[in-house]
């Protein structure tokens, strides 16, 4: 019995996780400081950011100072001037299996470059990514900033995998960085989950043959 309840279990858990996010945090709205109305530079090393790690260089934690895609707080994948950093986060996978992507992207608009680049990478596999601030319907602004949804997928090659963005703007020529890519409601999906029905069915077969499990053992 010990053991058809632990199955039964693992179903439920796969039912639960058939869509789940693997990111946890995505939109960055968890953190051990506040940058209010305005923004925070956050450096590597520091763990403000629950969950995720700052790389290469600081990163702009920003509040309400300009409009979010989920939430109320996001980031500038660029930090203090002179700085073109990013995030990274580390999760569970599955080897072969196919794991996609989303992520909303918007850019810093105060400064150049017009056109703000970024990559995105995992297990080795990468793509650059570029957001126009000029191309905003009605112009881009604290409270129009034309958050754009991306995707991406790679196939994962062990047992967990680090998913990083970072910015490119110190690859462009005659550029200071500090006004980057900015970064929101990050999310990684398996392409080939359980589906729920499918589990939902497996779970109520299961459920069915313990039943008559038990009705069996008590005949005997």
């Amino acid at each position: 019995m010990f053991r058809q309840i632990c199955f039964l279990s693992l179903i439920l858990i796969s039912i639960s996780s058939a869509k789940a996010n693997l990111i946890t945090n995505g939109s960055f709205e968890v953190a051990t400081i506040n940058p209010g109305g305005s923004f925070i530079p956050v450096f590597p090393g520091q763990p403000f950011i629950t969950d995720w790690d700052v790389v290469v260089q600081d990163v702009h934690y920003m509040g309400t100072f300009w409009q979010s895609s989920d939430g109320i707080r996001n980031l500038d994948l660029d930090g203090v001037t002179g700085s073109s950093g990013g995030v990274s986060q580390t999760f569970s996978t599955v080897a072969g299996t196919q794991y996609n992507v989303t992520f909303d992207m918007s850019g810093n608009f105060v400064r150049d470059p017009v056109v703000k680049p970024m990559r995105v990478s995992a297990d080795g596999q990468s793509q650059d990514f570029s957001f126009d601030t000029s191309t905003v319907p009605g112009g881009i602004s604290v409270s129009n900033m034309g958050w754009t949804t991306m995707s991406w997928s790679f196939i994962a090659d062990d047992t967990s995998a680090t998913l990083q963005f970072l910015s490119l703007t110190n690859t462009l020529p005659n550029i200071v960085p500090g006004w980057g890519p900015a970064l929101d409601n990050v999310s990684v999906l398996a392409a080939n989950p359980i589906p729920v029905p499918a589990a939902a069915w497996l779970f109520g077969t299961a459920l069915i043959g313990l039943i008559g499990f038990g009705k069996r053992r008590k005949v005997a």
